[in-house]
């Protein structure tokens, strides 16, 4: 196991490198980054290693879901199908001081098990919250980054598409209604490139 000094040296020296090289946050002013042949200022990079290490109140709202929920779920395989209803369950949680959030999701989909693993959390760097998720009906790994301050945070993704042999943008948020309540809802694309609402999915916290 790497040494704790040895580990944030090592973080020190990569996270100069990306300071001296100019590197900021899109879209986003870095007052950190030193000028062109500029010296990093070393206070500064230890400074911005903290900040980003960090958990703040992204990861406390993320880490109050720790727990065991039961699912409702309504699912549409097309547009003009009728909706489909499953139960299931999540065990979320939080880990490495509320950093990440981690979720293990079982249900059902006509009569056939399945799972899931998601980890969530908040990059500090980007200022995004942050998402992988694997199941056990595919190879790929999805990744997702989301925004939102309030009781809703909407995602952005990328999944396979099939008839095209390719990847198509995907559409997600969720909404907490309250400290044991959440509605997610998930968007796909018909044949003709259309958004539709594809899953809901209500979070209730098992007392």
């Amino acid at each position: 196991m790497m040494h704790a000094a040895r580990a944030w040296a090592l973080a020190l020296i990569c996270l100069s490198a990306l300071l001296a090289a100019g590197c900021t946050t899109p879209g986003r002013e870095s007052a950190s980054a030193p000028a062109p042949g500029e010296r990093p200022d070393q206070a500064a990079l230890e400074q911005a290693l903290v900040d980003y290490a960090s958990p703040g109140p992204p990861h406390a709202r993320l880490a109050s879901r720790a727990g065991t929920w039961d699912l409702d779920i309504t699912y549409w395989e097309r547009p003009d199908a009728e909706p489909l209803r499953t139960k299931g369950t999540s065990q979320v949680t939080a880990i490495w001081g509320g950093r990440y959030l981690v979720e293990h999701l079982k249900t059902e989909f006509d009569g056939e098990p399945f799972s899931g693993l998601g980890i969530t959390g908040y990059d500090n760097f980007k200022d995004k919250f942050v998402s992988v998720w694997i199941d056990c009906l595919s190879t790929g790994i999805m990744r997702a980054t989301g925004e939102g301050e309030g009781a809703t945070i909407v995602y952005d993704s990328e999944s396979v598409d099939f008839v095209n042999r390719g990847y198509k943008m995907c559409r997600s948020s969720e909404r907490s209604i309250d400290a044991d309540t959440r509605r997610i809802f998930l968007y796909d694309t018909d044949l003709d490139g259309n958004e539709f609402m594809s899953f809901e999915i209500v979070y209730r916290r098992k007392k």
